[in-house]
């Protein structure tokens, strides 16, 4: 292993943070992560190591920088993405997907060549937040630097393409992909779950992997300083040619299987007759099973009460998600999802399932808590908050205090500012 403490007279760790993630989009996960690490890193003096990052999109030296530098970057790889649209339009649905996850491999991989080369300065570990960027970075500088690697999906990389995306199980991608994920864990100094439950999740799914390995939790923290400048908004769902100005039931996610929507609409068809007509449920998100959900809003009946929102911008849901009555994610499987950290720190009222990273983020008098592909119990917790005022303030309080006292940003970066420094103090073999 590399000497990882002090370099070229500096007295400080360089880290480098590497995501395949597009900056311009970050919803949450791994560049969300990366972001709200550059953003506190800005605000600590003296700083112990220094923090840059390589986003799919962007190379960003300092937080102030992210901005124009995903315009400038975006720019550099114009080709790219030009290229990527008109191949998109040559081929089937089915391959769009494969096809933007290839070209965002090539976009990272120009960034990173372009920060680590020539003038820029050396950089003394790695700090990778998906599996792509962990097996680039170590097979670049493998003899150079170390690698710290966030596992940030559920059961792993593979596990959350390929079960959401059944069609490359049994392919030469997914062979390809368990390698890179295989690789990446094996070549990690340390690996960093973002929760118990997530730990969990990946051993089952690759039992062994990481026996002798480094391995650390560290809970995803919240942004309390962005929450509290969101200003309140009701012309969010008028835009999107939605009539009401708020949302009674209210669920942000993915549109994949493990998000549990489906469940969600099965849940407010079965809710009691009395109050069938109120619950405007919208959901802001997409993914593959768009067309599936629709159908099934169709086939229910419920097309003036349940709206597919799609994609909006991280500024418009969470102006939604200020004025909504009760936010509900009905997860099958739950890593630490960052949106429910943000719908407790606003004192959301919760509903969500009694799995994995949710169970250490909310106890019963937090959320209400119920059992995962299960409508009618979650038709109940529904029915029940609506129908109590009281129940939903007592809930909101409860996950306002409880979710900014112990997932905070600075416990984030402090607990990785710890690893980045252990590592730097370790003697050469």
């Amino acid at each position: 292993m590399p000497n990882l403490g002090p370099q070229e007279g500096s007295n400080q760790v360089k880290v480098l943070l590497l995501t395949r993630a597009a900056a311009a989009q970050i919803q949450g996960g791994p560049g969300l992560t990366v972001q709200l690490l550059l953003k506190k890193h800005r605000r600590i003096s003296p700083k112990a190591f220094t923090l840059s990052a390589v986003f799919c999109d962007q190379v960003a030296l300092y937080y102030e920088s992210v901005a124009p530098s995903i315009a400038i970057s975006i720019a550099r790889t114009g080709w790219l993405l030009s290229m990527q649209n008109a191949i998109k339009r040559r081929l089937p649905g089915s391959f769009r997907a494969a096809t933007a996850f290839i070209f965002s491999i090539l976009r990272f991989v120009f960034h990173f060549e372009r920060a680590t080369r020539g003038k820029q300065p050396a950089h003394a570990l790695y700090h990778a937040h998906d599996f792509v960027a962990a097996y680039i970075g170590s097979r670049r500088h493998r003899h150079r630097f170390s690698l710290v690697l966030t596992v940030h999906d559920k059961g792993g990389w593979v596990r959350e393409a390929l079960l959401q995306n059944p069609i490359y199980r049994g392919t030469f991608i997914e062979k390809v992909m368990r390698h890179i994920e295989a690789s990446a864990v094996q070549r990690a100094n340390v690996v960093v779950f973002t929760s118990h439950g997530s730990l969990a999740l990946f051993e089952g799914e690759h039992p062994g992997l990481l026996l002798s390995k480094d391995v650390r939790v560290v809970y995803t923290g919240i942004d309390t300083e962005e929450l509290d400048s969101v200003p309140e908004n009701n012309e969010v769902l008028p835009k999107y040619d939605v009539g009401q100005s708020t949302a009674d039931v209210l669920c942000v996610g993915t549109l994949v299987k493990d998000k549990g929507v489906d469940t969600l609409i099965e849940a407010i068809s079965l809710l009691p007759e009395d109050q069938r007509s109120r619950p405007s449920c919208l959901v802001v998100g997409r993914g593959h099973l768009k067309e599936e959900l629709s159908s099934l809003i169709e086939n229910k009946g419920l097309q003036d009460r349940v709206r597919l929102l799609g994609f909006l911008s991280r500024q418009e849901f969470l102006q939604l998600m200020r004025s909504a009555t009760i936010f509900v994610l009905p997860s099958r499987v739950s890593v630490f999802d960052y949106i429910l950290l943000e719908a407790g720190a606003l004192g959301l009222p919760i509903i969500t399932t009694a799995v994995g990273g949710n169970l250490e983020m909310f106890d019963q008098d937090s959320a209400l808590l119920v059992p995962p592909d299960d409508p009618q119990a979650l038709a109940s917790a529904i029915a029940r908050l609506l129908s109590d005022e009281a129940l939903r303030q007592r809930l909101g309080q409860n996950a306002y205090h409880r979710i900014r006292s112990r997932f905070s940003l600075e416990a984030m970066f402090n607990a990785y500012a710890a690893i980045y420094q252990e590592i730097a103090s370790r003697p050469e073999p």
